[in-house]
């Protein structure tokens, strides 16, 4: 396992008076959005409205000010819960550069969603090496944040892409390195863009690998393709294709944002399959996100529970693993704070009992290899 950057240290301070929670428009997110390396696709205007419109939720996009200095930025999603409340989540949030800020930042959110509005406060926190997760775990606790398991958590795989190539290559484990040296003999050839027929592509090899392995997935293709048509300029997603013969086998949709590439999904046929285009794909992506000047790759989610040939996979890429901080939890002491997480589990438990005959899908079921 590779190691990845140190952090700023967490203050410990309870915001300032002048801290104030206030709504950014697009354009003026957008502007702010690239001055925090702790970004990524998720935190995209276009996404995190599409996110939250997916659910039935309003999407709110705010920035943390103390003493008039941008400290934060979040994406926030609220469900209203008729004549209760409702629930704000945020995911990957709240964005601080990694700084000393985020006590702060949470504390501000806390007062403003919780405090001030009367909703449940959820966030699961954005990605960073283990000791700022170790750290961020302990700002949520000290604020009064508990856990939950109300919704997802994240765990990943980092790898350092900030090393020379030679050294990320020496950091494969031997077994992945050996099936890679056989994908680089067989004349596959790699192609990257991002226009329209690149997504197209990637669509059709994602579609018949979900119907050929029968999982359900929490946003279907249609999701991102839909989105890729809205995304411009440097915001678009990058799509690696392996081709044989002129035919596609393999396909990657992948966004760098901050410091972070990001390997959103891929698909591989069962052609693909036997040419282990999947490693020579994943060798592509990291030379993408070193020459791109990412710090790391973000090998999108594993579970070694559901997926532990993915998750296999992800570990011979030579990273490091990380639990993102949360999820979390703020509620308001009064009674309608409570009735809306009993409504909450009410409605959970409705929705399992109907979609008890559907296959759940592995985080990364499209990346297991043989």
């Amino acid at each position: 396992m590779t190691a990845v950057a140190t952090h700023a240290s967490i203050a410990r301070a309870e915001p300032a008076v002048a801290c104030r929670v206030e709504p950014l428009s697009r354009d003026d997110w957008r502007a702010h959005l690239r001055a925090f390396p702790d970004a990524s696709y998720t935190h995209l205007w276009e996404y995190a409205r599409a996110a939250a419109q997916r659910v039935g939720a309003d999407h709110e996009a705010v920035a943390v000010r103390n003493d008039g200095a941008l400290i934060a930025l979040a994406a926030v999603r609220i469900k209203c819960v008729p004549f209760v409340g409702g629930i704000a989540y945020i995911s990957g949030g709240p964005l601080t550069a990694r700084s000393g800020h985020l006590r702060t930042a949470l504390a501000a959110l806390r007062d403003h969603y919780t405090r001030g509005r009367g909703l449940v406060l959820r966030i699961l926190g954005p990605t960073g090496d283990p000791d700022w997760c170790a750290d961020a775990t302990e700002a949520f606790t000290s604020l009064g944040f508990a856990p939950t398991d109300a919704s997802r958590s994240y765990r990943t795989i980092l790898v350092d892409t900030a090393r020379p190539l030679d050294s990320i290559r020496a950091g494969l484990a031997q077994r992945w390195r050996r099936h890679l040296n056989f994908a680089e003999k067989q004349n596959l050839a790699v192609r990257v863009g991002v226009s329209a027929d690149f997504v197209r592509t990637l669509g059709d090899l994602y579609r018949p690998m979900v119907d050929r392995k029968g999982f359900s997935t929490e946003l279907d293709w249609d999701f991102y393709e839909s989105l890729a048509a809205q995304l411009e300029g440097d915001d678009r997603f990058v799509i690696h294709l392996i081709e044989k013969d002129s035919t596609p086998i393999s396909a990657m949709l992948s966004c760098t944002l901050g410091d972070t590439a990001v390997a959103i999904l891929n698909a591989t046929s069962p052609a693909g399959r036997d040419f282990r285009s999947s490693y020579l794909l994943h060798w592509a992506m990291l030379e993408h996100a070193h020459r791109a000047g990412a710090r790391w790759l973000d090998l999108t989610g594993i579970d070694r529970a559901a997926n532990p040939g993915g998750a296999q996979f992800k570990d011979g890429v030579g990273g490091v693993e990380i639990l993102a901080p949360g999820p979390f939890q703020s509620v308001p002491d009064t009674a309608k704070g409570r009735a809306t997480l009993v409504i909450e589990r009410a409605y959970r438990r409705l929705t399992a009992v109907r979609n008890r005959s559907t296959p759940a899908q592995p985080s990364d079921a499209d990346v297991a290899a043989s």
